[in-house]
């Protein structure tokens, strides 16, 4: 339940900003505050490095979790800076496909984890669906935006169409899912992922950031569940690792985005490839159809699996 309503709260809270509280001086500074929270959570990942288990996994695979990323970034770097704004917006217009698309598989996730908690079994076919499609409806949404969509206005239309009918699709299954007896836990996480990517067409300049913290609010949740071990042994000292590595990142974050000239540009390609190296990493660790990454998460997370 904590984790619905930590998905929940940052998409009520800016769907408030977009409306009523819009540019209200109380609610302006909490909405700064609930973002650098959103932003933080990818320096999570770096708590991965002080676990052993994950350390040796991470050693045995250099190139996908070093060298790949490493060229990858290099890469962008050097197009955007041969392209110029062409290769800019090609630039972030992959990385916002390839962000959306993290988001939907963090959900399914999530889906799946809770329905192992409450005994209700592997989600179903049409839920997988639903995972799938929702982050595509909203991905056309995120490109283009309300204010300059122009002769692209209609493919913003048709992904808010199928946003409404994945979220009705959602509704439908959990409603069926509820009265078959199915914990009303895992109907609202259905609901939950299947309403998700609305915002993104319904909050205006909001939209987009809301969804992007509830998903930053869900991984953070999940990283601090995931330390329990280190709790157990450290009680007192468990959190400096979490608390170091997200000081680290977001002082990078302030500053590389407040480079100027030259260096603005790259920076930013560097900055978002970083993010993309959390995508990747987190592909691997979560990726629990595979031995080791199952029986880390069963160790972390016991009480899932009784």
């Amino acid at each position: 339940m904590a984790l619905i309503a930590l998905t929940l709260l940052p998409i009520v809270f800016f769907g408030a900003l977009s409306g009523p509280l819009n540019g209200n001086s109380v609610t302006m500074p909490m909405a700064k505050a609930i973002w650098l929270a959103g932003v933080a959570h990818v320096g999570m990942t770096g708590t991965l490095w002080f676990d052993q288990r994950y350390r040796q996994h991470i050693r045995g695979r250099p190139f996908y979790f070093y060298a790949g990323p490493a060229a990858l970034a290099t890469a962008c770097i050097l197009g955007v800076q041969a392209f110029g704004d062409l290769g800019f917006r090609v630039f972030t217009s992959l990385y916002t496909i390839w962000l959306f698309y993290h988001f939907g598989r963090q959900n399914w996730g999530l889906l799946c984890l809770i329905s192992t908690a409450v005994k209700a079994g592997r989600p179903s076919d049409m839920e997988r669906q639903i995972c799938q499609w929702a982050p595509v409806a909203g991905m056309a949404g995120a490109l283009i935006g309300a204010e300059g969509a122009g002769g692209l206005a209609i493919v913003r239309q048709v992904g808010f169409a199928a946003g409404l009918v994945v979220a009705g699709v959602s509704l439908a299954v959990a409603v069926w899912q509820f009265t078959n007896g199915t914990h009303p836990i895992k109907t609202a996480m259905t609901v939950t992922v299947g309403l998700f990517f609305l915002p993104v067409y319904v909050f205006g300049s909001y939209g987009a950031v809301a969804v992007g913290v509830a998903h930053a609010y869900q991984y953070i949740l999940v990283m601090i569940c995931m330390d329990a071990q280190r709790r157990a042994s450290a009680p007192r000292r468990w959190f400096l690792p979490l608390t170091f590595v997200t000081v680290i990142y977001v002082a990078a974050f302030f500053v590389m985005n407040r480079a100027e000239g030259d260096l603005a540009r790259p920076l930013a390609v560097l900055w978002n490839s970083i993010i993309i190296w959390h995508f990747i990493i987190d592909a691997d660790v979560w990726r629990l159809s595979q031995p080791f990454q199952r029986q880390v998460v069963k160790d972390n997370l016991p009480y899932l699996f009784r």
